[in-house]
């Protein structure tokens, strides 16, 4: 069965038409994830500790406090950046993947999420009519 791409043998002849097996040369071409924006933002280095994350993170937001006279862009840029950097969870996913990989795994943990909540839903339910309308809804 053939799912995309470049049969065995056609790479040399048609250049750039790879890619991974199944993708039909539609991966993205060689681009890399900027993962250093938010450190650059808090003015860290990137093996800092969460202490001086924070503590960098603390003295930019009373600097650049909207109530303080500071640029509410500005603010906001700081806020992100030590929303994710101040989280390891989100900072192991952005070292990787960057920004995008933080969307990706935002939309990906609502999915799951939510087919736990349906899980929990039909589990507990007792009477099958219950079930079978938490089931409809989860399915939906």
């Amino acid at each position: 069965m053939f799912f995309g791409g470049l049969p065995p043998g056609f790479e040399d002849a048609m250049p750039g038409m790879g890619g991974m097996p199944g993708m039909g040369g539609r991966g993205r071409p060689g681009k890399k994830a900027d993962t250093q924006k938010f450190y650059d933002i808090l003015g860290v280095a990137k093996n800092e500790a969460p202490d001086a994350i924070k503590k960098a993170y603390r003295k930019l937001a009373m600097k650049n406090h909207p109530d303080k006279g500071g640029d509410l862009e500005k603010f906001k840029e700081i806020q992100r950046a030590f929303d994710v950097l101040g989280d390891e969870k989100k900072r192991d996913i952005y070292d990787q993947y960057g920004e995008e990989g933080l969307e990706g795994a935002a939309a990906a943990a609502a999915v799951v999420a939510t087919s736990s909540m349906c899980s929990l839903a039909v589990a507990v339910e007792g009477d099958r009519r219950a079930s079978r309308r938490a089931r409809t809804w989860c399915t939906r």
